[in-house]
């Protein structure tokens, strides 16, 4: 068995919280072929993470059993960041809208002076 669980840590948004990628690798470390594979980089695209979730399950069985025989690495939440920014499908918004203080793109700062 050579399955391993990486924990990278991100920056916490807020005292007393925390928030990490998780890298799964399988095989041996620089192995032959090698397969990486990630989901999730825009958060809201939620088909991707539950096919790895679905994979990772397939991929302890069949390393388990010494199936893999290079290297694969999975990342089944690419953007954990972007994921806990979505609530029951809507984007959260934690602060002010900034859009009065900073204008559109299609209007240059100061053109209302």
């Amino acid at each position: 068995m050579t399955h391993e669980v990486i924990r990278i840590p991100l920056m916490a948004m807020s005292p007393g919280t925390e928030r990490s990628l998780l890298v799964h690798r399988f095989g041996a470390s620089g192995a032959r072929p090698k397969a990486y594979l990630q989901a999730g980089i825009h958060a809201d695209e939620i088909p991707g993470l539950l096919v790895l979730q679905h994979l990772l399950g397939q991929l302890m069985a069949a390393d388990a059993a010494g199936d893999i025989p290079g290297e694969i690495i999975v990342v089944p939440f690419a953007n954990p960041i972007g994921l806990g920014q979505r609530f029951r499908g809507q984007d959260r918004q934690d602060g002010p809208d900034p859009k009065p203080l900073i204008g559109s793109i299609d209007e240059p700062p100061g053109a209302d002076d």
